[in-house]
């Protein structure tokens, strides 16, 4: 049913707020540990492109593991992100955040959509979908004005510990699910052959994407 669906959103919405709450102040931080403005462009880009390498590899262990532990798995990685940026001295140790939150996001979010997809009739499936990403739109605007706060109040690192606790809660919340949840995980097909034949399928779409695309990439590249 659409409420049995939307159940996980509780700890999806502490996901997108955590990276809501810290998207803007990063960037603040960054400067404050020193980075110069190229500095702080690489590290964006860093971001920017390990989403991109890991969203395959992401959509294909859930489907091998299932969409509830991939989403569990994903807010672990989560939950990891923000203590680089906490305990962070010098810029480059928070490198390792933006590649824990690009483990969550392709992990978390193409999960998501297809457990939607795998539990919604498909008269039903817009409605869910368009409420899911209501509030998904409601964390970003609320999120970022108050990482703002806590980090003019108390400080960068205590916003980014607020964010690990926020995390590590919608760990928490997908663990419990998972063990309430009584319904057997459905065997896969899915070996490593297909993750190969996959990218395989992939890559030759992507090349073939359009000239728009390619200069979009390139353009991102030479920045």
């Amino acid at each position: 049913t659409p409420r049995s669906t939307l159940s996980p959103y509780t700890p999806l919405f502490r996901s997108e707020a955590t990276r809501a709450m810290t998207t803007v102040q990063i960037l603040i931080y960054l400067r404050e540990l020193g980075a110069s403005v190229s500095e702080v462009g690489f590290f964006f880009a860093v971001s920017m492109i390990l989403p991109l390498v890991l969203r395959i590899l992401g959509g294909w262990f859930s489907d091998r593991i299932g969409r509830m532990r991939a989403m569990w798995y994903g807010s672990l990685a989560g939950s990891l992100a923000f203590i680089p940026f906490a305990l962070a001295q010098r810029w480059e140790i928070t490198l390792l955040g933006p590649a824990f939150l690009a483990i969550a996001t392709a992990l978390i979010n193409p999960s998501y959509r297809a457990h939607i997809a795998d539990h919604i009739p498909e008269d039903a499936r817009g409605r869910v979908f368009s409420v899911a990403q209501l509030f998904t739109n409601i964390a970003w605007i609320i999120a970022p004005p108050l990482g703002g706060f806590l980090a003019q109040a108390y400080g960068s690192q205590w916003m980014f510990l607020a964010a690990t606790a926020l995390y590590a809660a919608a760990a928490l919340i997908f663990l419990v699910m998972i063990r309430n949840n009584n319904s057997p995980m459905q065997p896969t097909q899915e070996t490593p052959l297909s993750l190969w034949s996959s990218m395989r399928q992939v890559v030759p779409l992507a090349i073939s994407g359009g000239l728009l695309t390619w200069i979009l990439v390139s353009d991102g590249i030479k920045d």
